[in-house]
């Protein structure tokens, strides 16, 4: 627990492994997968630049709800995967703006796609549904792939 309230994210990673490994069936195992999926969520500084960590705390999350239905932090831990949906849906979001912004509409277009695919419900669709017509229609880019081009 200290590692990770001090920001030791891989430490603590490693102890709540020790704890699985080692025990198991023991009464700890619930609260290490629990946290091991939440280090993964805290870990990250800007998700707009590096979502590894949000996809592993959102592959850990749902394991943990799915593997722990009567889970002593099953309430926890489905706040935390919606707060990591909304981080990974921001992220998204972001990028897309930026493809806006620089007058890549095709690959705006794609991004705010993306996140109303995938991210339902979340602030961020709300938001990609606003501006999804704003670049929508827009020609794909002439050295596209899908075109042929390289």
């Amino acid at each position: 627990q200290y590692k990770f309230q001090s920001g030791d994210f891989p430490g603590a990673i490693l102890d709540y492994q020790q704890i699985i490994n080692r025990y198991p069936r023991s009464e700890w195992r619930d609260l290490a997968e629990y946290r091991i999926a939440l280090v993964h969520l805290r870990s990250v500084p800007r998700p707009n630049l590096d979502q590894s960590e949000l996809r592993k705390a959102r592959e850990a999350l749902t394991s943990y709800i799915a593997a722990h239905p009567e889970g002593a932090f099953l309430e926890e831990a489905r706040a935390a995967l919606g707060e990591c949906l909304e981080e990974l849906a921001e992220g998204e979001l972001i990028i897309g703006n930026f493809y806006r912004t620089i007058g890549k509409k095709w690959a705006a277009a794609q991004r705010y796609k993306a996140v109303l695919t995938g991210f339902g419900g979340t602030r961020a669709a709300e938001q990609a549904q606003l501006l999804l017509p704003l670049v929508e229609g827009a020609p794909l880019p002439e050295s596209s792939p899908a075109l042929g081009g390289s």
